[in-house]
């Protein structure tokens, strides 16, 4: 299991690059303290132009003793003061969620994510569980890494998150068009929107 937290921000026009600087700077600091820390921009998709901020961490109590570190960080508390005194864009969150399959983000190889939240209930978790391995498999062989999640305080508790990581945009779209053309990939695709409703997708770009 993993835990991990996600901020959410769309920047004030005119003050992008003055809220990226801040983004990293606040990444910086988390990793600091013990967060396996990244940022990324929505590039297409739901909330396109957004920036999110994520956390990864251990279990849950690594997060909160990280949490409760860099919040007392003088360079995060700075940072904070700024966000106050001159906004550069609107944040939602934190919010919380474990992945149940895969691993978080590592490195700078797999800079390109997907993700489609699905409307699920939670009912529907183990047969997605029964799934998460067969789509792994089949997507392997096409260099693409796969990922679940779930929120565990947030604002919608029957969201499925599932995540593609692609090293570049051309690896996106040539995975793309392979998954299309997978009978094996697009059985699996039915059979998990049997299991919940898609709602929202975006791609986004890590961000350094």
């Amino acid at each position: 299991m993993t835990a991990i937290s996600v901020r959410e921000i769309t920047p004030i026009a005119g003050k992008t690059d003055v809220l990226k600087s801040r983004i990293l700077r606040a990444v910086n600091i988390m990793s600091r303290h013990g967060a396996n820390a990244w940022a990324t921009q929505v590039l297409a998709g739901e909330g396109a132009g957004d920036f999110h901020i994520y956390g990864g961490y251990k279990n849950f109590t690594d997060a909160a003793r990280a949490f409760t570190s860099f919040s007392k960080d003088s360079e995060m508390v700075a940072v904070q003061q700024e966000r106050e005194t001159d906004q550069a864009g609107q944040m939602r969150g934190p919010w919380i969620g474990r992945l149940i399959f895969g691993s978080p983000t590592t490195g700078t190889d797999m800079p390109i994510s997907v993700h489609r939240d699905f409307h699920m209930p939670k009912s529907s978790i183990p047969a997605v569980m029964e799934l998460a391995p067969k789509f792994a498999n089949a997507l392997e062989p096409m260099g693409v890494e796969m990922a679940i999640g779930v929120q565990l305080m947030g604002h919608d508790h029957e969201m499925v998150r599932s995540i593609y990581r692609f090293s570049s945009i051309e690896h996106w779209g040539e995975g793309v068009d392979k998954m299309l053309s997978s009978e094996e990939l697009q059985s699996l695709f039915k059979q998990a929107g049997e299991l919940g409703i898609l709602k929202t997708s975006r791609m986004m770009t890590k961000i350094s």
